[in-house]
């Protein structure tokens, strides 16, 4: 009950109900307001509540946009290193392959072999234009002109259920 109180009051958007609050804590004029990034309503916390008063005496001293990867750093990459600067397992055989993908791919793109003749582009005439709309009249033609039109209604909204 208490945990459910402290989500409804803190993470939760009073508007949108998202988990998506942001807590804003302004220490010059003792507030601390809510902004939900789903919906964009901010609105101010109860002055009164004792985490409230307790965040405003203690205020959060870093910001974790500005500080960057030092707070996403976990113990885990530090256990990892080992002390010459390597890290756990073996890379080298990782690091080979790519660059052999990388030296073949470069290749190919020097030699022009990359596109394989095939032409990518459309043709622009108007010949090919034409071709191009009677076979989307055709196709519309098809779709819309059948023997399903001469069925009664109940006949024709039976289908989708077969």
């Amino acid at each position: 009950v208490l945990l459910d109180g402290f989500i409804r009051k803190f993470v939760l958007c009073p508007e949108c109900e998202n988990p998506e609050t942001e807590l804003l804590v302004s220490t010059k004029r003792s507030t601390i307001s809510q902004g939900c990034k789903a919906c964009g309503y901010h609105s101010p916390l109860e002055s009164n509540h004792k985490l409230v008063t307790f965040i405003l005496k203690n205020p959060p001293n870093l910001n974790p946009a500005v500080q960057g990867s030092s707070l996403t750093e976990g113990k885990r990459s530090k256990r990892s290193k080992r002390p010459n600067g390597d890290t756990n397992g073996d890379t080298s055989q990782v690091d080979d392959q790519n660059e052999s993908l990388e030296a073949s791919v470069n290749e190919n793109s020097k030699n022009g072999d990359d596109d394989e003749g095939h032409e990518w582009q459309a043709d622009v005439s108007e010949e090919a234009v034409r071709a191009r709309m009677q076979d989307l009249t055709e196709g519309a033609k098809n779709m819309t002109i059948n023997d399903d039109l001469e069925k009664r209604e109940k006949d024709r909204m039976d289908i989708f259920y077969e």
